[in-house]
């Protein structure tokens, strides 16, 4: 950083900052400017800060820390919150295709009462196919990978419970073509005293053959 050491105003204030109206920060954001009152992408206040455009967070490869914190301790406010007007291009995207043994997304919610770790909402009427919710295991050969599992350790309520309006379509749709020597379903269940491995009811008084 140059220093301002024996120079005039007059050949430096170009490459100044100001408020804009040569105000002082209030509590209301205000846009920063250049000496010669050319617009930056800063806007401040006394407790807040606004960048528009786009924000680049770059860690060196020796940072020793985070990219990026966000510590939060209001704790009925949101800590990340996102406003996307986006049509056509993803809202977030994420390529970490140099991690090998950690995880792309690790979430830790362990005093949890009512709450979820994760929730997922579509209210669009719209009857284009589509799939809320895609997992793909895309190379062929990793033939290791188990495309979703679900670990429940409590001897409580069901491990998957699907609920469904649907009248006219299937709710669970298994395509297994390719299967050779293995199990489109594998169910061991070997300490059933009373209980059952599959248990199917049907109460509809419907006549239709």
């Amino acid at each position: 950083m140059s220093t301002l050491t024996g120079k005039t105003i007059a050949s430096t204030y170009t490459s100044l900052l100001k408020l804009e109206g040569d105000t002082q920060t209030t509590t209301s954001l205000v846009q920063v400017k250049t000496g010669d009152d050319d617009d930056t992408c800063l806007y401040l206040s006394e407790d807040a800060a606004k960048i528009i455009n786009s924000l680049e967070v770059e860690n060196a490869s020796d940072g020793g820390t985070a990219a990026l914190i966000i510590d939060n301790n209001d704790t009925d406010e949101i800590a990340v919150s996102i406003e996307a007007a986006n049509i056509d291009a993803n809202v977030i995207d994420i390529t970490a295709d140099s991690v090998t043994t950690n995880k792309g997304i690790n979430i830790s919610m362990d005093a949890l009462t009512t709450g979820n770790i994760l929730y997922l909402d579509s209210d669009s009427s719209n009857t284009d196919t589509r799939n809320l919710v895609e997992v793909i295991n895309n190379h062929a050969s990793a033939t290791g990978t188990t495309v979703l599992k679900l670990q429940q350790d409590s001897t409580g309520a069901g491990t998957l419970t699907i609920s469904t309006a649907q009248t006219t379509t299937d709710v669970v749709d298994i395509t297994a073509d390719s299967l050779t020597t293995g199990k489109v379903i594998d169910v061991t269940a070997d300490a059933l005293t009373s209980g059952s491995i599959l248990y199917l009811d049907d109460n509809s008084s419907s006549t239709t053959a």
